[in-house]
């Protein structure tokens, strides 16, 4: 695991919560005690989890302005002391746009709480509306002169539409141009007369004079304008539809008094329902549980008369029914039956001719007058249904139907009851928003607690963890930002117990727990997976937990690549201390049976050998039999001893196979007659079937002659007298299979399973017939592996046994027509020379250029397939000369292979080994240069995602080339000739860059360890040129021929 990345740096302030706020309202926050958002919990609502995350980590005073920060943890406090819910209004403007955003803080516990925010601006504005216009009406209804009942209605425009100024006029009847108007604040509305204004008439004036907004809304009876209504504002807004029609019912209104009386009932009971679908929405946005949601809605609803009865019916997806939750009903004395007359908990499939089960199936709702088949019988009668009208209302957020309301009325209220229905419109969406985010929350629940069960049974630790490149870092340690969790807090402890500090994570005191000698490894492990675009990587390490006692743990860490730079990783941690000591064990038993068993028991064969021998001289023919029985079992001891040492060596890794392509049969041949004459000893014949003569394949032919040795002793010591082993090959799709098929009694298939491992014998009582360790078949199995093969069987009881072993075979290279030209550029005519023998073969012609001049001559005529140059070469010298080929746009494309001077006086130092130069750049960077150069280095070595590798102390320099080569997937960093030799020890580096400001000595280790890895060598800039001539020598010469034309023939061989 990796550390936790610092403290985000972003200060996120009103331009992040301005559009954080638009998008409410599915947004919950869970605050920490000190009002840090832990967490932003996932909704199926609008997309707004890129603003939320962004707010995740931060406390309340960096995410917020400073007024709604102070607000938010004031009453943060509250809600964990009381345990009670705290309600408080932002007020956010996005632009022209003004926004009421409800929160609701709800503690969750002593330790934390639920921020839940809704953007309230258009219920806000219906309420508002309904408001006014029953203030309105009762202003109008007052006994007071029109002046006083002017003033009162734009003071309740001003107050309730949230307008500083607000103006009511009415024209006088006779003066032209003189108005009666009472004004609510200093702003003037308009400068000029309206009173003959003709668009008054004509419609609503919406304009912006002198002011950031004003609005006026025209008084009109019979086509007569009789005055306006208006509102202005000195800041921009813009003006809500809802505001607007409030300013047209205000103007309409004041008509007359007749219509207003009317409608001022109607409006007193619409604001009443408005007001019980505000509280109730409250309610349910206060809560993410479920069952609470369900009876405060039913409560709410039938309890103060909106509705006569409720019942609320809940759609599962998953298994595609519909099951009836809730039942509440409002008796003609006013008492509230619950039950839904007995039809809760019955459920439906969506494919149901139900009633209830069709809305939920096509989201649309359902008027049923009377009695319908669509009814279930089990809940109602006809005669009880006749005269009454049926609503099925479905509950939907984005085309999801989530429950469904179903609710009555008689058949003279049907037109008042579908009005209810329309107005509780809102109410529908709150309704949808809180089961939406209940039902996730359960299911979130859920997952978690099966998440734990897992954890907790299996022993394991699930971590997850985002990672970005740095586009610019010091060292390695700096290269990746980290951001890492435990998925569980509570079942990672259990796992492994530490000690946290406030404010920190269980994530950083994991990586605080490490043994510190595993810290680097594991973080260079990462990283080089990270940038070779590996899928995943496992390790090793220790840590100490919180009683101080030391666990060892192994990780599987799986990665997702998300963008270039940027991967989510996965990873697994399971507790291996146990393991390890057993391994411990294990060498310490191999150890002893090594160094204190096998050493005597060579001493005790020896002696024994020697007296059965008759070197001690004549032994009594009694004591012969004897002698020979302790021989015989001291030779098989020691084949047991053997055996053990073996396969635990090449278990383990210790034995280097030297793999090398041979052909098979002769390999199979000599095995059966190294074999022959045990068989003949059994009377068992040897025979091979079926060589396939050319099939090649890699193998160590010392490890394939002992694979063969066990099987085929395995098979002749379970076949008959007379019998015989049979050899066969045969090659099918690029795999070779070698049988060994014996006349044995063959194997029961219940002795199958563990044939394989150690000292399984298919007899294995004291006084068995065959003799053997039963460590054979488990060191052919390892061995096959290690050949990368596969082994099993075929045995039939009473007919034989057939073992066989598949391994691929190697692809017969296709000859090249075409013979590579090689051009040889060296210091003196001697070493071109050497130069051109070593290089010298049936498929290249080799051509030498006594000096440069005569090279870039040669290259005139025919375009060379390589050239060769020898870093002895005099002035301008091979790094010169490189870049004098790269302007030439037919040599540009050239591979250019430089031979290494050895110095410790080798008898040939030209031959030396050697490096592929690509270019020479100086030290300002070319970044389109650069970057150009490692593209087409992947290209050449068909690298889907190039692994580049820098090479230098000079951390800006460093920085330099990351930055040039971003768009690559990022540049691995090794800052000292170990590191860079590990890196490309262990990968297949498709480019480096080696700074040579390093130590010579330093950067002639690096050269020696890159093979036919491409290089561009970086050096200081200089009037003739790049200043890296001469190269740095090559300081031993073992090999060194043989590894210049192996170089050479790599070169050729890659995709031009």
């Amino acid at each position: 695991m990796q550390p936790n990345a610092a403290d985000v740096q972003t200060d996120v302030g009103r331009d992040l919560v301005r559009p954080l706020l638009r998008h409410l309202p599915d947004v919950i926050f869970r605050l920490s005690r000190d009002g840090t958002f832990l967490e932003h919990i996932p909704t199926q609502g609008r997309r707004v989890g890129v603003f939320a995350d962004a707010i995740v980590g931060l406390p309340v005073e960096q995410a917020l302005p400073p007024d709604q920060a102070e607000e938010t943890t004031r009453l943060l406090a509250r809600a964990l002391r009381s345990g009670e819910m705290q309600r408080l209004d932002y007020i956010v403007w996005e632009g022209d746009e003004r926004h009421v955003v409800e929160g609701r803080v709800v503690a969750t516990g002593d330790r934390d709480a639920l921020l839940m925010l809704l953007d309230a601006t258009e219920r806000r504005s219906v309420v508002a509306a309904s408001e006014t216009i029953v203030e309105t009406s009762y202003a109008l209804l007052a006994d007071d002169p029109i002046e006083s009942v002017c003033d009162r209605i734009a003071e309740v425009l001003a107050r309730h539409l949230d307008y500083p100024m607000a103006r009511v006029s009415l024209w006088h009847p006779t003066v032209r141009g003189a108005r009666l108007d009472a004004r609510h604040g200093d702003a003037e509305v308009y400068k000029d007369d309206l009173a003959a204004a003709a668009r008054q008439a004509e419609q609503t004036g919406v304009a912006a004079i002198d002011v950031g907004l004003a609005a006026s809304v025209p008084i009109c009876h019979s086509g007569e304008v009789l005055g306006t209504v208006s509102v202005a504002d000195d800041r921009a807004r813009r003006m809500l539809p809802s505001t607007l029609g409030t300013l047209e019912s205000v103007a309409a209104s004041l008509v007359g008094l007749r219509d207003r009386a009317r409608v001022a009932v109607a409006l007193a009971e619409q604001t009443r329902a408005l007001r019980v679908y505000e509280d109730t929405g409250r309610l349910l946005l206060a809560t993410l549980d479920l069952d609470e949601i369900l009876d405060a809605l039913s409560r709410e609803v039938v309890e103060t008369g909106v509705l006569r009865s409720l019942m609320v019916a809940l759609v599962d997806e998953r298994s595609q029914t519909i099951q009836v939750v809730r039942g509440l009903t409002r008796e003609a004395d006013g008492a509230i039956v619950a039950g839904g007359r007995g039809s809760i908990g019955a459920v439906y499939r969506l494919d149901d001719k139900n009633v209830t089960a069709e809305v939920a199936r096509t989201g649309e709702m359902q008027v049923v007058r009377g009695w319908d088949d669509r009814y279930d019988d089990r809940y109602g009668d006809p005669e009880r249904h006749a005269r009454t009208v049926a609503y099925f209302i479905p509950v939907m957020k984005e085309g999801r139907v989530l429950a469904v309301l179903a609710t009555g009325s008689q058949a003279d209220q049907e037109s008042e009851m579908l009005q209810r229905i329309e107005d509780m419109s809102g109410l529908l969406a709150q309704v949808a928003v809180a089961l939406d985010h209940a039902l996730l929350y359960r299911q979130t629940q859920t997952a978690r607690e099966e998440m734990r069960a897992v954890m907790i049974g299996a022993n394991c630790l699930l971590w997850h963890a985002s990672v970005a490149a740095r586009e610019t870092h010091v060292d390695e340690s700096d290269q990746f930002k980290w951001e890492t969790r435990a998925f569980d807090v509570d079942a990672a402890q259990r796992f492994m117990q530490l000690y946290i500090a406030d404010g920190d994570t269980y994530g950083s005191a994991w990586y605080a727990s490490v043994v510190p000698e595993y810290v680097e490894p594991m973080r260079a492990r990462a990283a080089d997976a990270l940038l070779a675009g590996r899928p995943g990587y496992t390790q090793e390490y220790r840590c100490v937990d919180a009683t101080g006692a030391t666990r060892w743990l192994y990780e599987d860490v799986h990665i997702d690549p998300v963008a270039p730079g940027r991967w989510n990783l996965i990873g697994v941690c399971t507790d291996i201390t146990a393991r390890k000591q057993v391994e411990q064990m294990k060498d310490e038993f191999i150890s002893t049976v090594s160094h204190e068993l096998r050493t005597p028991l060579t001493s005790i064969l020896g002696a024994l050998e020697l007296v059965v021998g008759g070197s001690a001289g004549e032994l009594p023919e009694q004591s012969l039999p004897l002698l020979k029985i302790a021989r015989d079992n001291g030779r098989r001891l020691t084949r047991l001893v053997n055996d053990i040492l073996d396969i635990d060596k090449i278990e383990s890794g210790r034995v280097a196979f030297d793999m090398q392509t041979m052909e098979l049969a002769p390999l199979i041949d000599t095995a059966i007659e190294a074999n022959r004459p045990f068989a003949a000893g059994l009377d068992v014949e040897l025979v091979f079937e079926g060589a396939i003569p050319g099939v090649e394949v890699d193998v160590d032919a010392g490890r394939f002659a002992q694979l063969m040795a066990n099987l085929i002793s395995n098979a002749v010591k379970f076949s008959p007298s007379h019998g015989a082993v049979t050899v066969t090959m045969h090659e099918r799709d690029g795999w070779v299979r070698v049988s060994i098929a014996d006349d044995g009694p063959g194997i029961p298939e219940s002795a199958r399973d563990d044939l394989f491992e150690r000292f399984t014998q298919v007899d294995g009582s004291t006084t068995r017939e065959h003799a053997g360790t039963g460590l054979g078949l488990a060191i052919a199995k390892v061995i096959v592996e290690r050949l990368r093969g596969r082994i099993d069987l075929i045995s039939e009881v009473g007919i034989g046994s057939t073992f066989f072993f598949d391994l691929r075979t190697r692809a017969p290279q296709a000859p090249d027509p075409r013979e590579a030209t090689v051009l040889v550029c060296a210091g003196d005519d001697a070493a071109a020379r050497v130069l051109a023998e070593a290089l010298d073969a049936d498929d290249r012609v080799v051509e030498i250029a006594a000096d440069v001049e005569e090279l870039m001559q040669s290259a005139d005529g025919e375009t060379p397939d390589v050239v060769v140059l020898d870093a002895s070469l005099a002035a301008p010298g091979p790094c010169t000369l490189v870049r004098r080929m790269r302007r030439r746009p037919d040599l540009r494309g050239v591979p250019i292979v430089v031979s290494r001077v050895s110095s410790d006086g080798g008898a040939d130092p030209h031959l030396a080994g050697g490096f592929t130069l690509i270019d020479c750049i100086p030290r300002a960077l070319d970044g389109e240069r650069l970057l150009a150069l490692a593209t087409e280095a992947a290209r050449r070595k068909r690298a889907p995602t190039p692994l580049i590798l820098h090479v230098g102390a000079d951390a800006e320099l460093a920085r330099k080339t990351g930055r040039a080569l971003a768009e690559l997937g990022g540049v691995a960093h090794a800052a000292d000739v170990q590191r860079a030799r590990d890196l490309m020890a262990q990968h297949d580096v498709d480019l480096a860059i080696i700074d040579l400001a390093l130590p010579r000595e330093d950067a002639s280790d690096v050269l020696d360890a890159a093979g036919a890895t491409p290089i561009v060598l970086v050096g200081a800039e200089t009037p003739d040129g790049v200043g890296l001539d001469p190269l740095p020598e090559r300081r031993t010469d073992a090999g060194g021929g043989e590894r210049l034309v192996a170089l050479v023939e790599s070169v050729l061989d890659w995709d031009g």
